[in-house]
């Protein structure tokens, strides 16, 4: 499941609440665009070299990723791409449904601000 948050949330609660649980939590920040996106994803959290930079490599690449899938995925800023790249954005978040649906141990938060 992804939790979506609006504008208001703070970004430093979100990670001090998941902490407190005895999570550890990977931020990914924004991305303007597609491309953008994809790199903030492969920066945050370490992809291999063969990344692609594609909707399938980022399905690959968050599987391996994944590891004992008890942690929580942080996506920070994500208005921007959402207002001007509605189907990227919607394409994106479809990646990271499926993905979690796998790995039901991860947390899955975006922030739409």
């Amino acid at each position: 499941m992804i939790t979506r948050l609006g504008p208001d949330a703070e970004l430093s609660a979100i990670v001090r609440e998941a902490q407190a649980r005895g999570r550890e939590v990977k931020v990914v920040q924004g991305g303007a665009d597609k491309a953008g996106a994809m790199a903030a994803f492969a920066a945050a959290l370490d992809f291999p070299d063969w990344f692609g930079g594609n909707l399938d490599a980022l399905f690959d690449g968050l599987h391996q990723v994944a590891g004992d899938a008890d942690w929580d995925l942080v996506w920070d800023g994500t208005a921007a791409l959402a207002n001007d790249h509605p189907d990227d954005y919607a394409m994106l978040l479809l990646v990271l449904e499926d993905w979690v649906e796998e790995y039901p141990g991860i947390g899955i938060t975006v922030l739409e601000r």
